[in-house]
């Protein structure tokens, strides 16, 4: 988090500004010196693929590209059962007081996880049950984690939710992002600050897929998958999207059009794909600048930035996945 100070001069209408030299006592109506602050939050998302111990090329690399995002919050992707030291040590190398990661998953050893060094209000990683309100619901592939932070020295809270929908070509797959995109966005719900973010494992371009509704579920799910009853029910009626945005619009939601600084839009270079995504709420639009990170790129300038840049291959080297990373800012109280 950073903060900005601005000085500025206002002046009542049909009265002429102080001259250097002059002075005016603090009732005067001739000039009134008033002084904006704001404060800067970067949030980052990021899927590290595999997170190498600490003393190898790659974990420097990703510690390196880390430091110089500098994220006040940073959901990250991708993180397995045991790396789960390796993942609090760079919180310690990083310097953030929050590091947090699910004690189990779903399906499969990948899970979200989130850093922050903004005061955390609340933090959680809801369960289908939990959020289906059906007990015997078992349908998300990695929990989502749903952070609560408040912005210092203003009234804003600002709710995180950081994702990873199911990837895969298969109908099965797409049947399950889709349905990971509506419990996403069931624990999205409830605040109206908010940056839903992280690795869709999809393109908004090529949405929707067909078929373009499911109204049952494909062949090829999980025997452990359950479905909770009330997306059961949804199958039956008006059918569930085959789109892993459309929950997220509805919540009124807008993907961010965020580019490499040389213009290419991919975030997953080896596959030439655009499948990780930053969603903001309607109030966050205004204040913010956004960027897909590629240290490739440094010497294009972009938003700021902190310390010396990273070696050019640090990107490449620390994932086959590039950072994406918003700046908000706000005024001071």
């Amino acid at each position: 988090m950073r903060l900005q100070v601005l000085l500025g001069v206002a002046l009542a209408i049909g009265c002429a500004p102080i001259e250097p030299g002059s002075s005016a006592s603090a009732s005067s109506s001739q000039s009134t010196e008033s002084v904006d602050v704001r404060v800067h939050v970067r949030v980052v998302t990021w899927n590290v693929a595999l997170l190498d111990e600490p003393g190898t090329e790659p974990y420097q690399a990703l510690v390196d590209v880390l430091r110089r995002l500098d994220g006040d919050v940073v959901a990250i992707n991708e993180i397995a059962e045991e790396e789960r030291q390796t993942f609090y040590d760079l919180a310690d190398d990083l310097g953030y007081d929050t590091a947090f990661l699910p004690e189990t998953n779903p399906f499969g050893n990948w899970r979200n996880a989130v850093l922050s060094r903004l005061p955390v209000v609340s933090l959680d990683a809801p369960t289908s049950a939990e959020l289906s309100g059906d007990p015997d619901a078992t349908d998300v592939t990695r929990l989502p984690i749903v952070t609560t932070v408040e912005i210092p020295q203003t009234h804003v809270e600002l709710r995180i939710v950081g994702q990873h929908l199911k990837a895969g070509p298969e109908d099965a797959d797409r049947f399950r992002r889709a349905v990971d995109a509506q419990r996403t966005s069931q624990a999205a719900q409830g605040s109206q600050s908010l940056i839903v973010l992280g690795d869709m494992n999809a393109d908004l371009a090529l949405m929707p897929q067909d078929p373009p509704i499911w109204t049952r579920p494909p062949s090829g799910i999980p025997g452990h998958y359950r479905l909770g009853s009330d997306l059961g029910a949804r199958l039956q009626g008006q059918g569930l999207p085959n789109d892993a945005f459309a929950p997220f619009l509805d919540l009124g939601l807008h993907p961010l059009d965020a580019k490499q600084l040389d213009g290419r839009v991919e975030t997953r270079p080896v596959s030439g794909r655009r499948i990780d995504w930053i969603l903001l709420s309607e109030d966050l639009l205004d204040r913010a600048e956004y960027e897909v990170y590629n240290s490739l790129n440094e010497q294009m300038g972009g938003l700021p930035k902190a310390g010396n840049p990273p070696a050019r291959a640090s990107s490449e080297l620390a994932s086959d996945h590039l950072p994406v990373f918003v700046d908000l800012d706000f005024p001071a109280h």
